[in-house]
């Protein structure tokens, strides 16, 4: 197993303990903040594309791991909306600021996600297609 596979089965491992205490940690204040609502389907979401990234990088399925990373594209674009407008979904004065702290972290973790999983595409198509690319010189038949 590649240090990528390894890297990629790690986030997905990450993801999926990440996901399951926000769900847990937004029940908790769902009372308080019902806006909070909206984050659980992406978080459900995402453990269900982490498990498929795990699937993929053991099948060696490389449309299952771009569907994760078709996912981590939309999590950039939500995370950075998130730090500038997020602010005003909560009513609390601590709020906004952790709020804006956490999605920068999402965005630098997003990114770093996408980096370690553009490298495992890229690596498991050139071991299960290295002739893809590859340009042979054949020099034309002499005439007589």
């Amino acid at each position: 197993m590649t240090m990528g596979k390894i890297l990629c089965v790690l986030i997905a491992s990450v993801n999926l303990v990440a996901m399951a205490y926000t769900v847990y940690s937004i029940m908790h204040y769902l009372d308080e903040q019902p806006l909070l609502e909206i984050f659980i389907s992406p978080c459900l979401a995402n453990m269900v594309l982490a498990v498929l990234l795990v699937i993929g990088i053991a099948t060696q399925e490389i449309s299952l791991i771009r569907l994760f990373k078709i996912f981590l594209y939309a999590q950039l674009v939500f995370a950075l909306l998130m730090v500038v407008y997020g602010h005003r979904f909560f009513e609390s004065v601590k709020l906004p600021m952790m709020v804006k702290a956490y999605f920068s972290i999402m965005f630098l973790v997003c990114a770093v996600e996408l980096v370690i999983v553009s490298s495992t595409i890229e690596n498991l198509r050139k071991r299960l297609n290295p002739a893809e690319g590859l340009v042979v010189y054949m020099p034309v038949g002499q005439p007589a």
